[in-house]
Formats: structure tokens, C-alpha cells, sequence
């Protein structure tokens, strides 16, 4: 396992306890889902400190990971933006401004190949 997913690993492991019980599968795919819950829950309650962590942790995941953790981040945590600014309406903006240079153009980039 490369190190920014030991360390992802460890992050979590520390915020999310029910994270532990579900040590078994360690893929990109599910670290990747466990940051999204832990920056959805930073969203919810409003700490936009430890959002802008979640965010430059799989801005490092996005540009410095691995091919598949790389994929990983784009499929799931990317993808699970939408949800999660949707549901943040009154501070969509300040999330919007928070996210990393290649977080955010991926994000863009998921958005307009999107459209219709």
C-alpha cells in the first residue's frame, strides 16, 4: 500500500471510529468513499477548516496517487461532490473556493462533460 493511502488510512481511522470495524478491505476505492463521508460530515456541521483537509488530502491522492487511487478519487470522491454541494446550498460557494486547483478542474471537468 503506498504511504498517502497509510496515511489516508490513519486519518480516518482517527475521525471516523466506525472506519475500524471495516479495516478488511483497505481499497483505493473504499479509503476513497470514507474521506467523502468525512468531508460530508465536516460540511454538516459547518467546519470549513477540516473540509479544506479533506480536500488537499485527495487533491495529493488526485496528482501524486497512484493510477488507481487516482481513478478511485475521480469516480467516488469527485463524483460524491455534486451530492454533497447540492445539499450545502447556502455555502456551496465557500466549498467551491476551498476545493484545490486540480481538485476543482476535475470536478469542472466531471460536471460539463456531464451536461446535456
Amino acid at each position: 500500500m503506498e504511504a498517502l493511502q497509510l496515511d489516508l488510512w490513519h486519518l480516518l481511522k482517527t475521525h471516523l471510529p466506525e472506519f475500524e470495524k471495516e479495516t478488511g478491505n483497505l481499497s483505493p476505492y473504499r479509503l476513497t468513499t470514507q474521506l467523502l463521508k468525512l468531508t460530508r460530515h465536516y460540511a454538516d456541521t459547518h467546519d470549513f477548516i477540516a473540509v479544506r483537509h479533506c480536500f488537499l488530502v485527495a487533491n495529493d491522492l488526485l496528482t501524486d496517487g497512484s493510477a488507481s487511487t487516482q481513478n478511485a478519487v475521480c469516480s467516488v470522491y469527485v463524483y460524491g461532490l455534486e451530492n454533497l454541494l447540492d445539499a450545502q446550498r447556502n455555502s456551496r460557494e465557500v466549498l467551491l473556493r476551498l476545493m484545490p486547483y486540480a481538485l476543482h478542474e476535475e470536478y469542472r471537468r466531471q460536471v460539463t462533460h456531464s451536461l446535456p
